[in-house]
């Protein structure tokens, strides 16, 4: 895995100080990003959902154990919940956690999770940030039809 070396810091960096977020385009060399891509069709996603504080972390075993209503009934809780609080509904890949404990198997993933957590990489985020990092904390996500984040910010 390789960052694409053809991103311009000094354009990202303004961008970033005017607006205080970016989403960087092309940021890995294309073929890995879509070897990246490839490799997590076959992931074991979860299904994460929160109700106020309280996180939730789904199998596919645990969704097929608990049926249909019950399913059902959660999702419909978690949607009328979104109108008016912090809420989320998506499926997950906790890559750092795997990593953490020696488990992550995705070849692909290893590597994503080693280039982020480097020095190159976290040097150039900080040059366009102006903030340095201690680590990067990643995970997997896809988002299907009726899923969802909503408005938030990490602090």
């Amino acid at each position: 895995m390789k960052l694409n070396s053809n991103l311009d810091t000094a354009s990202l960096h303004t961008a970033f100080a005017k607006a205080g977020r970016l989403q960087i385009a092309d940021f890995l060399v294309t073929e890995d990003a879509r070897q990246l891509a490839a490799g997590m069709a076959g992931l074991d996603w979860r299904l994460v959902l929160n109700s106020g504080t309280r996180h939730f972390d789904l199998s596919k075993e645990q969704i097929a154990r608990m049926g249909k209503p019950k399913l059902d009934a959660i999702l419909a809780e978690t949607g009328k919940q979104a109108a008016s609080s912090f809420q989320y509904l998506y499926e997950n890949y906790p890559v750092t956690d795997l990593a953490g404990a020696g488990k992550l198997d995705s070849p692909h993933l290893r590597a994503i999770h080693e280039l982020m957590n480097g020095a190159g990489v976290r040097g150039f985020l900080q040059e366009v940030t102006g903030r340095a990092s201690d680590f990067c904390d990643m995970q997997a996500t896809r988002y299907s039809a009726g899923h969802f984040l909503t408005v938030h910010d990490d602090d």
